[in-house]
């Protein structure tokens, strides 16, 4: 099969049609997300060597369980080792020995076929197109932010960012939060914050006014010292970048305002896939053949609300 595979570069290759176990399934790829992890992955974040991608929808194409052959499906991305008391008490995704799709320790999506835990499929309603379903990965991730940092209906949030992750941490306060009605982005690029459809949008901080809840979601160096600067006394941060390099912050700060800084990553599908089905509008995809990958990477995260690979006709 063709495959993009990272080893110190990224490069097309023939690559073995993953072989499978009766606890898993084969999944013909049809459309899959580049991430801003995978191009942290290749600036070295967490030394993957394999097939890149973990976004992702396809059709089940073998599997032991004959009845999910033709589904389609999309997958959550953290296999566990399901024996420490992380996975036995439902969170593989911080098992220690766990491997994640296109991540760590387990090939990813830009393939034509794709290996994958029976577990960890779910399939995808018939009212949902695949190009929204692409989208179930990092929908799953913002709505859990949301979730994790517990607005009050009357506390002020501030959004930093004006990208895919931003809008998806947006739909997923509209959604799980709904009674929030403070919500204020920040961002770059006015035709982006234009998406931000009931959202005081600001392109830069114009006095000193406080946030109780700040999503940082820029992944950019001076993001978290921002954010810092604006989060009120007892707030929350909570941090969705991950990179390959180092972030400094004045921890007298933290300590000094009690501010909370909490960590969120991966999510529910379930919680998705119900905000795709009631929610069916999304900024557009610019899909390329898994060919054009060069061109693909080379498009800049401000140029495109999301790049992808057009794999499979399914």
């Amino acid at each position: 099969m063709k495959a993009l595979v990272f080893s110190n570069k990224l490069e097309m290759v023939d690559y073995p049609v993953p072989k499978i176990t009766d606890d898993e399934a084969l999944v013909k790829i049809s459309l899959a997300g580049i991430c801003n992890t995978d191009r942290e992955i290749m600036k070295g974040y967490k030394d993957f060597h394999g097939v890149l991608g973990h976004e992702w929808v396809g059709k089940v194409e073998k599997a032991a369980d004959k009845s999910l052959i033709g589904e389609r499906v999309v997958g959550s991305i953290n296999i566990g080792c399901g024996k420490c008391k992380y996975c036995l008490s439902g969170m593989e995704k911080h098992c220690p020995d766990r491997t994640c799709i296109g991540i760590t320790g387990h090939d990813g999506c830009f393939a034509e076929y794709l290996s994958i835990p029976l577990k960890n499929l779910y399939k995808v309603d018939s009212d949902i197109s695949d190009e929204e379903a692409l989208f179930t990965e990092p929908l799953a991730a913002a709505i859990s932010a949301v979730k994790d940092a517990s607005v009050k209906e009357n506390e002020s949030v501030l959004i930093m960012g004006d990208g895919r992750l931003a809008y998806l941490i947006y739909l997923g306060l509209i959604y799980f939060a709904p009674n929030v009605k403070n919500i204020t982005v920040k961002g770059k690029h006015p035709e982006k914050l234009s998406n931000f459809t009931s959202a005081e949008k600001i392109l830069s901080f114009s006095d000193d006014r406080e946030y109780d809840v700040i999503f940082e979601a820029t992944g950019s160096d001076s993001g978290m010292e921002e954010a810092l600067s604006h989060v009120s006394r007892r707030g929350r941060v909570i941090v969705k970048t991950t990179r390959a390099g180092k972030c400094e912050m004045d921890l007298n700060k933290i300590v000094v305002n009690e501010i909370k800084l909490i960590g969120s990553r991966c999510g529910d599908f379930k919680d998705a896939l119900y905000v795709l089905k009631q929610h069916p509008y999304l900024p557009q995809t610019m899909f390329f053949p898994l060919e054009d990958y060069l061109t693909a990477f080379s498009i800049p995260s401000s140029k495109a609300f999301k790049v992808g690979f057009k794999i499979a006709t399914i």
